[in-house]
Formats: C-alpha cells, sequence, structure tokens
C-alpha cells in the first residue's frame, strides 16, 4: 500500500477545489497537523493534569515529524488524525463509563 487509505480521495477532492494547487494542499496538510496537535492535548488532559497535557502539546508542537511533514506532500501526516480522533473517543467513552457513580451491568 502506497498511500494511507483515502489519501487519493483527499487529493482528488482538493484538486477540483482549488485546482492543482499543490500549496492549497500544503496548507490544508498543516491545518490538519495542528489539529492532531490539538488532538494530543485533549487525549493527554484525559489521563493526566493539564500541566502535562500542555508540555504534550508543545512537544507535538515542536517535533520535527509534525513541522517538515506538514510542509512537505506526503501522506503520512494526513494518516495520523483520523487516528487520533479514534483514540480520542475511545478514552473519553472508557472515561465516562468508569466514571464513579455509574453502575455497571451485571453488578
Amino acid at each position: 500500500m502506497g498511500h494511507p487509505p483515502g489519501y487519493p480521495i483527499l487529493l482528488s477532492v482538493m484538486y477540483r477545489v482549488s485546482g492543482k494547487s499543490d500549496t492549497a494542499t500544503q496548507f490544508l496538510q498543516i491545518i490538519l497537523d495542528s489539529l492532531s496537535a490539538v488532538i494530543i492535548v485533549l487525549i493527554a488532559f484525559e489521563f493526566f493534569p493539564a500541566a502535562i497535557g500542555l508540555l504534550a502539546g508543545l512537544m507535538t508542537a515542536f517535533a520535527p515529524q509534525f513541522s517538515w511533514n506538514s510542509l512537505t506532500l506526503l501522506p503520512d501526516s494526513v494518516a495520523t488524525l483520523p487516528i487520533l480522533v479514534a483514540v480520542l473517543i475511545i478514552t473519553r467513552s472508557c472515561q465516562r463509563s468508569n466514571a464513579p457513580g455509574r453502575s455497571r451491568p451485571g453488578s
């Protein structure tokens, strides 16, 4: 598999909207990588205090993988966003199911 699933669809939508503009695709990747950093902070907030969550966000923002790969037309940086969203949904659902005062089925 050369590209993550859905990347050719994303490129075709971008090329239809903005013409064959690599600059527009780079801006989209920069925005999606920025959202990935925010989602990493939200995941860290689920498990750790706010200071550690902010530290995780700063480390993500300054990580070379995010900063360099978002500027080049690589499908790797866009592929992380759906995975991070899935992890955030799983952590939130697990945190809510383990909340105090909730009865477990069968108990």
